[in-house]
């Protein structure tokens, strides 16, 4: 999808979705704009939630660094979680949590190792603070699953 906007020509790529219910849904979208940014190109991400069935979106999270979100899970109306970052976004990738309906996020930067190249695919919570995030690149020395009992803190 790409939409022109001024004189900048957005691609837009649907990342994940989390759908609680037929009304509530949840989506992360990554957007590359050519026209502003150094060298003719910017990365972001943002998270945008409905309540009615798609009828109206409201933007929930917006990050430039990681300029990715990777995937969007949420446990209900009110906490969810996103695993961010891609190989280009050093130094680390990152994963966000919210528990109240996307109005603020917790967010943690990780250090795998020391390898910035690692970056957050998939995310899990089972509320708050209890999660599971999967990241890698191509072989990961604790076989790329992380857990956390502490919000974003993995």
């Amino acid at each position: 999808l790409e939409i022109l906007s001024g004189f900048a020509l957005y691609s837009l790529a649907i990342s994940g979705i989390s759908a609680l219910d037929a009304d509530t849904v949840w989506v992360s979208i990554n957007y590359i704009s050519t026209g502003y940014a150094p060298f003719g190109l910017s990365y972001d991400a943002k998270v945008w939630r409905t309540d009615d069935g798609g009828a109206s979106w409201s933007m929930k999270l917006h990050t430039t660094f990681p300029p990715h979100i990777n995937e969007i899970y949420a446990v209900d109306d009110q906490v969810a979680w996103a695993a961010g970052g891609s190989k280009f976004s050093y130094p680390y990738p990152a994963i966000f949590v919210t528990s109240n309906g996307g109005s603020t996020w917790d967010y943690r930067y990780l250090d795998f190792f020391g390898n910035p190249k690692y970056r957050m695919l998939d995310v899990w919570g089972a509320d708050a603070v209890n999660g599971w995030a999967v990241y890698g690149q191509v072989a990961t020395p604790d076989g790329g699953v992380k857990r956390t009992c502490d919000g974003p803190n993995l």
